[in-house]
């Protein structure tokens, strides 16, 4: 069964690539399948990545069923976990991305690296119209900003994060050029975001960046936008 081939690789960067672009496939593959949902509590953000989770595991299921692909369910809600005693809490549970994939590094070097964790957030973006602008703003300052604050620290000791967009209403178009202006706003040295909107209900940005305040400094935030505006 192939799952990751990573034991047998001796280039963890590569082991790590392969995890991350499996995980998006799964994570695109149980989107596809929430859009065909009717009835998705579009102003319940925890509601929709709730009826994600169970996708996800469909998604795992036919990966492993029809691919020989062994992929684990990505953990929902699942607090930071503490990697060594400078990240302990004192029994307080750490920050909480939506969704969690944990890599067994192969080439861990440390206890600390013994897995790295790959980050997932996601946001609804278009309630009504008076909440609009929270949600945009909101995606930039409650979501891409968690991957590069001291409080949050999302993707700590990983290259890569993803971002997720529920998209319940306004144009992709708008949405984009909001948000835009947010990130200029609050966190400038990311890249605007730049979408193929020809993509038909789903489209990506890869933004590669330099973190400020959390290590590794050169990191990729995958931003994947899902249209449930007809839902």
């Amino acid at each position: 069964m192939d799952k990751f081939k990573i034991r047998d690789r001796t280039n963890a960067q590569e082991a790590w690539d392969i995890f991350v672009n499996r995980y998006i496939e799964l994570f695109l593959h149980a989107l596809v399948k929430l859009r065909e949902e009717s009835d998705l509590d579009e102003s319940n953000e925890n509601s929709i990545s709730e009826r994600l989770l169970i996708r996800l595991r469909e998604s795992c299921c036919e990966f492993m069923n029809k691919r020989d692909i062994r992929l684990y369910v990505p953990v929902w809600e699942c607090p930071i976990q503490p990697t060594s005693l400078q990240d302990s809490r004192g029994g307080q549970l750490g920050k909480r991305p939506d969704f969690t994939c944990v890599f067994p590094n192969p080439r861990p070097g440390s206890h600390e690296n013994y897995e790295r964790y790959l980050h997932i957030e996601c946001k609804v973006i278009g309630r009504g119209s008076a909440i609009e602008s929270r949600d945009k703003r909101n995606y930039v300052s409650e979501g891409i900003l968690r991957f590069d604050n001291t409080e949050h620290k999302y993707g700590k000791n990983a290259q890569t994060g993803i971002m997720i967009g529920y998209i319940v209403g306004e144009t992709l178009e708008h949405i984009q050029e909001s948000i835009n202006g947010f990130i200029q706003t609050y966190i400038n040295y990311h890249r605007p975001l730049q979408f193929d909107f020809n993509e038909i209900n789903i489209c990506q940005s890869h933004n590669q960046f330099e973190r400020q305040h959390v290590l590794p400094v050169n990191f990729l935030l995958v931003h994947i936008w899902i249209d449930l505006r007809n839902n």
